[in-house]
């Protein structure tokens, strides 16, 4: 284990695969929907091609930092969307959700599995989760995983002369 404890991979959590799975898939889809190669997206985002194979595949845990990148890359009318930094945003969310189940940070890090010391790294945007974590955190605080990363993103709808690839 880390210094800030990350847990051992836990495979079975069908939410964590199901999490990487939809994220693989739709970041395939916009780097075709782009033209671009896995290897474009590499020189681009500084991902090796055979992580955006993993990614697309949902086979790699990426951290919130590392889907900045890919979006970035793939989808920049998206990423100039998104609302501040990924990991501070998940951060206040996630503090919202264990104060609304009514859970200390020492019990939302029994549930979870973890050290509370790493649940105060993540509520203060110190912690670059990755996506398995934002799974368990939910899991933990009874909410989807999508919930918690809620106004990550600008739902507003590009302006008329934006496009993918300006």
């Amino acid at each position: 284990m880390a210094k800030t404890d990350r847990r051992e991979t836990r495979e079975s959590d069908p939410r964590s695969e199901e999490l990487r799975v939809a994220f693989g898939r739709r970041c395939r889809e916009a780097r075709i929907k782009r033209g671009l190669s896995q290897h474009e997206v590499a020189a681009v985002s500084g991902i090796t091609q055979a992580n955006i194979a993993k990614i697309e595949r949902g086979q790699k845990n990426i951290t919130l930092d590392t889907m900045m990148r890919f979006l970035r890359a793939v989808d920049r009318a998206l990423a100039r969307r998104l609302r501040g930094d990924l990991k501070a945003r998940f951060a206040e969310n996630l503090r919202a959700a264990r104060t609304a189940a009514g859970l200390s940070q020492t019990q939302l890090s029994e549930r979870a599995g973890v050290r509370s010391q790493y649940i105060s790294l993540i509520e203060t945007g110190k912690e670059n989760v990755k996506l398995e974590t934002v799974a368990t955190m939910a899991r933990a605080v009874g909410q989807d995983p999508n919930r918690l990363l809620e106004g990550v993103f600008d739902t507003r709808a590009p302006d008329e002369g934006e496009s993918a690839e300006a």
